[in-house]
């Protein structure tokens, strides 16, 4: 693959900080030291391929940037997914960028190695909640104690959660419609998302989990 001169500068940012957070650990490692050293080489050079100690490297080296992610920003439950600040945004740029590098590179040398889903990008989670925000047009199975809730974006596509049972955002994506009047018959009714969030408001908190009101609400604000 190719790097941009963005890309290549980010990936220069992730491993100088690995190294100046870690010097006491690392600072005699000289294997460790030399992959990344070999790694940001051939990334300042344009076209970027790793041999099969360098991929396995970087996938170990992967797996612990997105396990150190999580824990430190507890990012578990939904709202993480809430008021993302700038430094977690550039951590998410980071980590998206190690996971596509090693999507676009031989993932047979990953087997048994790496366990993250390689098709998954925060900055795509993002993009489904900034629809989410952005959708005018919401659909409830009712208005008292609602167990669903549907998001219309520009009245072509659509994402239902079910919300009395906890879900996983990165898990969900909007789907095309081809009839309106048939999406709109499957729920109580269609309402702005300013009484939607009304609705949602008043629902009792003791039925549902916390973490799926303060979501939709957040959204729906």
């Amino acid at each position: 693959m190719e790097l941009t001169t963005e890309q290549t500068n980010i990936l220069v940012e992730i491993f100088q900080d690995f190294l100046k957070t870690n010097d006491k650990l690392y600072q005699h490692s000289e294997v460790q030291n030399g992959f990344i050293e070999t790694i940001l080489r051939k990334a300042n050079q344009g076209t970027f391929h790793l041999s099969k100690d360098e991929l396995i490297f970087l996938a170990h080296f992967t797996s612990d940037f997105i396990s150190e992610f999580a824990r430190r920003y507890n990012a578990y439950n939904l709202k993480f997914w809430i008021n993302i600040t700038e430094e977690v945004f550039r951590e998410m740029i980071k980590k998206d960028l190690l996971i596509d590098i090693l999507s676009k590179s031989n993932i047979d040398y990953l087997k048994d190695i790496f366990h993250h889903n390689l098709a998954f990008r925060s900055s795509n989670v993002l993009g489904v909640i900034q629809k989410l925000k952005e959708c005018n047009t919401v659909l409830l199975s009712s208005i008292t104690d609602p167990y669903k809730i549907g998001f219309v974006y520009q009245f072509d596509e659509i994402l239902v959660l079910e919300f009395k049972h906890s879900f996983d955002i990165a898990d969900q994506l909007f789907y095309k419609f081809t009839n309106y009047h048939d999406v709109k018959n499957s729920f109580f009714g269609e309402l702005t998302r300013q009484d939607a969030y009304k609705v949602i408001s008043k629902c009792d908190l003791e039925k549902y989990p916390s973490d799926n009101i303060d979501f939709l609400l957040y959204v729906l604000q």
